[in-house]
């Protein structure tokens, strides 16, 4: 079968293989391992590591837009969890950085609207933008 036979039908296929791949809490958690700095792991429990089912896409870009959520509780034990946004891209998009910031708020006002009873307080929520296009990201556009 051809490579054009076999994507018929198949909208965005580098999207479905990318939540394929990071829809496993193991392949998540090793992407996770090898992107975030070590003061920061060393604070997160990677054993709680858990998919959030929750989408934050709007409904006329989701043909567009690939995104994975996954909480973590901290190591401590302490109260909270940290939230890793997968965004992934097949192209350059001098915009991500909004896209990643509406979705950053739209997780915290779901997580204000989940949690009125408890006290005040807002997830942290760290964006890993994945970018397999054929042309390379800009250097003066990555964030560190």
């Amino acid at each position: 079968m051809t490579d054009k036979e076999n994507t018929i039908g198949v909208n965005n296929p580098h999207d479905k293989v990318f939540r394929e791949n990071y829809g496993d809490p193991d392949n998540a958690r090793s992407l996770i391992t090898n992107a975030l700095p070590e003061r920061a792991l060393k604070l997160m429990d990677l054993s709680t590591l858990e998919i959030c089912k929750d989408s934050f896409i709007e409904a006329d870009l989701s043909d567009y837009y690939s995104d994975m959520l996954y909480r973590i509780k901290f190591r401590d034990g302490s109260a909270g969890s940290v939230y890793v946004l997968f965004e992934h891209k097949s192209y350059y998009d001098k915009y991500v950085h909004l896209q990643l910031l509406e979705y950053m708020v739209k997780i915290w006002r779901l997580h204000i609207k989940q949690h009125k009873e408890e006290p005040a307080g807002l997830p942290i929520v760290i964006p890993l933008l994945i970018c397999h296009g054929r042309r390379e990201w800009p250097e003066d556009t990555v964030l560190l």
